[in-house]
């Protein structure tokens, strides 16, 4: 008897690493793409006043609409621009998406 059950524990102890190693590589693969994503920060106007800005953004076609909710005086009218370090210029865009030029 004292046996079996020494020859049953290193079955075990497989099953528990290999089960951790599950659970760690599950983290990592779900993780990885929140740090690798680039985000921008994006300056918000309203009629050429610049407002301020919000930090950390990842999807710019959502620009506008982030300075709209982050600003009361935006009152739904905000465009959002970022710099666009591949072609080095800045972007503004409305609250569709579409690119604007900054007023």
């Amino acid at each position: 008897m004292e046996k079996e059950r020494l020859q049953r524990r290193p079955v075990k102890l497989r099953m528990h690493i290999k089960a951790g190693l599950l659970f760690l590589t599950t983290v990592v693969s779900l993780a990885v793409p929140v740090f690798a994503a680039d985000s921008v920060t994006v300056s918000c106007y309203t009629e050429a006043v610049y407002l301020g800005d919000v930090g950390d953004v990842v999807d710019v076609t959502t620009a506008a609409r982030l300075c709209n909710v982050t600003y009361a005086d935006c009152s739904g009218r905000c465009i959002g621009c970022f710099h666009d370090f591949h072609s080095d210029t800045d972007i503004c865009l409305d609250n569709q998406g579409r690119k604007v030029l900054k007023q």
